[in-house]
């Protein structure tokens, strides 16, 4: 992308936040500068400066004494009216980020906790449960949130209490999400609806079933979705040390226990797993090899 096309995005992706009520999104919520950028150059407030050393990925962070939300250019296409669009749902992603800090949150996961997540059969078992009754758009949410409290029980025991930074990532990036798929139906409510199916998609498909983080970027949404449509209100104090999951505080009805078919489908996605990490690291370890 060329320098130039930055002040022309700006002011489109300005434009676009102009239009979009923040406040009905989640109370107190407004907009926060931002700043687009390449290599060696950001837009930022209109004007084109000098990017700063510490603008790394797409984030907020403190520039200047106050929180701002940043996006990396580089790496993003614009094509047209609807992927400005896109990009602005994005872009409120990250500006509740910034939201989210200056209200208190701290509920952001350890990753390197998530990285060490257990795994086993049974946990990732009922983990495809968990993904399947998030992502149902058919039966009644109420009777889906139920049942998903007793898959989540049976995860906290089978993980020894490893579910606790996964509530975390669902909750400070899933709501995130959730921001920037309100703001983006504001803005073009048939492609936030694409955006939402295509992450009911990703879980049912088991596109992230062992990328924990991203998965709960997904998972969280759908969560907040699931909730507000069984009548929930989702909102809280942002500086509050529960996460979303425990706030809804739902009650579980039973399920039936796992079958001999999930517990095989889950292995054979463990071993598929397991393979496609090995090779990886042969990949990786080739690469390191040097002849003297």
């Amino acid at each position: 992308m060329k320098t130039e096309a930055l002040i022309g995005i700006y002011k489109e992706l300005e434009s676009r936040l102009a239009s979009i009520d923040f406040e009905s999104i989640w109370p107190g919520f407004g907009p926060v500068d931002f700043a687009l950028y390449l290599d060696e150059v950001m837009c930022f407030q209109g004007q084109l400066e000098s990017r700063p050393a510490s603008f790394m990925g797409n984030t907020a962070l403190d520039y200047q004494g106050r929180q701002i939300a940043i996006w990396n250019m580089a790496y993003t296409k614009i094509d047209g009216p609807q992927s400005l669009d896109g990009l602005a749902g994005n872009l409120v992603h990250e500006i509740f980020h910034a939201f989210q800090r200056n209200e208190g949150e701290s509920r952001f996961p350890q990753d390197l906790q998530l990285l060490l997540y257990p795994q086993s059969k049974e946990l990732l078992a009922w983990t495809r449960r968990d993904s399947a009754l998030v992502a149902d758009k058919k039966d009644d949410p109420a009777k889906r949130l139920a049942s998903l409290a007793f898959v989540r029980a049976e995860k906290d025991r089978l993980s020894q209490g490893a579910t606790a930074d996964e509530y975390r990532a669902e909750t400070a990036e899933g709501l995130a999400e959730y921001a920037g798929i309100k703001a983006l139906g504001q803005l073009n409510p048939a492609l936030a609806q694409d955006q939402v199916d295509k992450y009911r998609h990703f879980l049912l498909g088991d596109t992230y079933l062992f990328d924990i983080r991203r998965r709960a970027y997904f998972s969280g949404l759908l969560l907040a979705l699931t909730a507000e449509e069984a009548g929930f209100n989702i909102t809280h104090d942002l500086a509050s040390q529960a996460p979303l999951w425990e706030i809804l505080d739902i009650k579980a009805s039973p399920l039936a226990p796992l079958g001999q078919p999930e517990l095989e489908e889950a292995g054979i996605l463990m071993t598929q797993e397991e393979d496609r990490r090995d090779r990886k690291s042969t990949r990786l370890n080739s690469s390191h090899i040097t002849i003297s």
